[in-house]
């Protein structure tokens, strides 16, 4: 049982009276609970009804009624959700669903005989059973097998507990006999651990195995109800643990409750009630003083022929003494029957007794009868097994199906999801690679006229700073020129008019022309710093155009390893994916091997059924064949049947090695649309990149560009301020001059 949304672990410490379980005990109930998710509207059982049920409200909301009367709310989690629902039988109220629910449906005859465990526990006086898990061949835990089992169901609790208390455990070893065949009955057996065979030796001496015991099965009870001798040797296959009850504590604990002896007259009641005579004697002894009307199948072949029994009838078993009747009815209450015995026996009235006709054949020797039955017993058992193989293998079938099926639904939409990713991505990329073809070819323009443009600059820069160097020293030459002629001039001019004055205007004007001298000189040397300033910009512009281009690198190789990633990404996706697929392949195989182990069964079945149809056979040509005609028909019935299981193992082995061969193919077109769509992406990154470093190439070199456009503004201001400034001075100096001259 799966837990769903609901705890169920946690939720069972509140539940009374699970809670008074201890874990293990809790585990085994709730391996057999069902969780019920029923719907507003929905009944969970109607007044009046009986059923062998508890029912716990664990979410949504329960409405009780009677007579249409509403009697109680019962709300998940809440107190009265902890008690089960209407417990008294027949129920005495109608359950409702109010709104979507979630219910626990527990077997209540197991709670009982689990709770009468509890309280054996409880007082320590458990001897020689223990409550634990064992792995074994057989999958299930042999106390919760037995207490499941229709023979227990029918024990009253306060029997199990005692039972349990008289149990007395036997470790046994592979090969030992625990029962044979032909001595007394004394013990009542339950395999805990291990496996055995059941054995009947035949009329050659020779030894027939019927069946195989394993955990939870018992034997050994024919013999202590009918008080005859064994008639099967049980031995042990592997080394186990067995434990068993005294031929005393079995008829106290187990054939007392179970058996319902009745006398003559009440079993002739039950048969005109519509219930149905059952002689368990063989067919001579019934043909002899039988009931007339009534069914005859002996107790030696009861087992094989319950099949013939209709499980809904009432029988009424009945022997010439009561002992092999006794151990007819508690095999049929054992396996589910409703049946009891006539105490004392019981045949049809001497009087009423007819002769046997003399056309009757000659029955076939007692021991002849008995082997005949193990052969059958034995066949019967391989069918069954290979019946048991072949549904094993319908339900792998099954499940590698729904398997192969969920695969493939999980392939297609995996797929739909990457295809619908990666078309958005394409599209993406391809945006973007648009718009970078775009950007590229305006770029790729302007970056030629840009570099014109700046080559040209950078041309006419030199050309000019060098041209203001050189008209700087040609125009201070010349001022100097001009003022020593100035000076002649005016020196002459002095000689003639004012020769007392000569010397002392001739010391101003050296002083004036050495002040101005020394402020061309100085706006020269300024001019000259400008331009080293000038050329110090522009080395660090170049600088900067670096520095961009190297912070332009490092963006890109972000993007390029985000990209990586990405793509890394993708890649493990599709591993993971692989991966699963390879392991659903592995599972696959494993039930490929499982299939082909299921036909090999089948075929060892097939051939034992054959092996035993042909000694049925050879019986037959050394016996009366009237005898056995029956017996080799139903023999090569049986025969037909396995070869029909056979084929059917055959088809499933196929189906499930194309099962196979389709997860091959899916996890190759995976892997194939993984690698193509990896390498379409590594390109169209590559390229993407490529595309990115020129445009951020170009960003760049227009950046310096437009620095050098202002380095190369500032300091053709400057010059311009530094001529006019220059003009202004001379001016200044030679009107001061002229003035001074016009003065004298």
């Amino acid at each position: 049982m799966s837990s769903d949304s609901v705890d169920i672990q946690a939720r069972v410490e509140y539940l009374v009276p699970l809670n008074k379980l201890k874990k293990p005990l809790q585990s085994r109930l709730l391996s057999d609970a069902t969780l019920l998710h029923l719907e507003s509207g929905e009944r969970l059982f109607e007044q009046g009804s009986r059923d062998d049920f508890s029912y716990y409200v664990l979410e949504g909301v329960v409405t009780l009624y009677a007579d249409d009367t509403l009697i109680n709310t019962v709300v998940g989690g809440e107190g009265a959700s902890f008690q089960p629902l209407s417990q008294l039988q027949p129920r005495q109220m109608a359950a409702s669903i109010s709104s979507h629910a979630t219910i626990l449906q527990i077997r209540r005859s197991l709670l009982e005989q689990l709770l009468a465990i509890e309280h054996s526990a409880a007082d320590d006086s458990l001897v020689g059973v223990e409550v634990e898990e064992y792995s074994t061949d057989f999958s299930e835990d042999w106390l919760l097998s037995i207490l499941q089992s229709e023979l227990f169901t029918r024990i009253p609790p306060s029997n199990i507990s005692s039972l349990l208390e008289t149990l007395e455990r036997v470790e046994v070893t592979s090969g030992e006999d625990i029962v044979r065949q032909g001595d007394p009955g004394d013990f009542y057996y339950a395999i805990q651990v291990g496996t055995a065979a059941v054995l009947r030796q035949g009329a050659r001496q020779r030894e027939i195995k019927l069946a195989e015991l394993g955990p939870g099965d018992t034997f050994g009870e024919e013999a202590l109800v009918s008080g005859g001798r064994r008639n099967a040797t049980v031995r042990m296959m592997t080394p186990g643990s067995l434990v068993r009850l005294t031929k005393t504590d079995f008829a106290r604990l187990i054939q007392a409750p179970m058996l319902d002896a009745i006398s003559r007259e009440e079993g002739a009641q039950r048969v005109a009630r519509g219930a149905c005579w059952l002689d368990v004697r063989f067919a001579d002894e019934h043909h002899h003083n039988g009931i007339t009307g009534s069914l005859n199948i002996p107790l030696s072949h009861l087992r094989i022929r319950l099949d013939e029994l209709d499980p809904d009838a009432e029988y009424v078993a009945y022997c010439d003494s009561g002992g092999r009747s006794s151990a007819a009815a508690f095999l049929l209450k054992e396996r589910g029957f409703t049946a009891c015995y006539v105490t004392g026996g019981m045949i049809r009235d001497e009087g009423a007794q007819t002769e046997r006709p003399a056309s009757l054949p000659e029955t076939a020797p007692a021991d002849d009868v008995i082997e005949s039955t193990a052969v059958a017993s034995a066949l019967g058992t391989e069918l069954e097994k290979a019946q048991l193989t072949i549904e094993r293998a319908r339900r792998m079938m099954a499940d590698a199906e729904a398997a192969k099926a969920e695969a493939e639904q999980m392939i297609e939409r995996r797929l739909a999801e990457e295809r619908a990713k990666l078309n958005a991505e394409m599209e993406k990329l391809q945006e973007r690679l648009a718009q970078a073809e775009r950007i590229r070819a305006d770029l790729a323009a302007q970056q030629q006229a840009a570099a014109d443009a700046m080559q040209s600059k950078e041309a006419e820069l030199e050309a000019r700073a060098s041209l203001l160097e050189k008209n700087a020293s040609q125009r201070l030459h010349e001022e100097q020129k001009r003022l020593t002629d100035l000076y002649q001039a005016q020196t002459a001019a002095l000689e003639v008019s004012h020769e007392d004055q000569e010397e002392e205007l001739k010391k101003i004007l050296q002083a004036q022309m050495l002040a101005e001298r020394r402020k061309f000189e100085q706006t020269f040397l300024k001019a000259t710093e400008e331009l080293a300033e000038a050329r110090s910009e522009r080395e660090a512009a170049l600088a900067a155009r670096d520095a961009a281009q190297q912070e332009a690198r490092s963006v890109l190789q972000q993007f390029k390893a985000q990209q990586q990633r990405l793509q890394g990404e993708q890649r493990s996706a599709f591993h993971a994916e692989r991966e699963r697929l390879t392991e659903e392949a592995t599972r696959i195989e494993r039930l490929q091997n499982e299939a082909v182990q299921a036909r090999e069964a089948a075929e060892k079945a097939r051939q034992s059924a054959d092996n035993s149809l042909r000694q049925a056979q050879a019986r037959t040509d050394a016996s009366a064949p009237s005898s056995t005609d029956g017996g080799v028909h139903e023999f090569e019935q049986r025969l037909q049947a396995a070869d029909q299981n056979l084929a059917q193992a055959k088809r499933l082995e196929s189906a499930t090695h194309s099962a196979a061969q389709n997860n091959k193919d899916e996890l190759a077109h995976t892997f194939s649309t993984a690698s193509e769509i990896n390498v379409l992406l590594q390109r169209e990154l590559d390229e993407w990149v490529d595309e990115q470093t020129r445009v951020q190439e170009s960003t760049l070199q227009q950046e310096v560009l437009s620095r050098q456009r202002e380095m190369v503004e500032r300091i053709k201001a400057r010059a311009n301020a530094a001529k006019k400034d220059a003009a202004a001075r001379n001016q200044s100096l030679l009107d001061e001059i002229e003035q001074q001259l016009q003065g004298e």
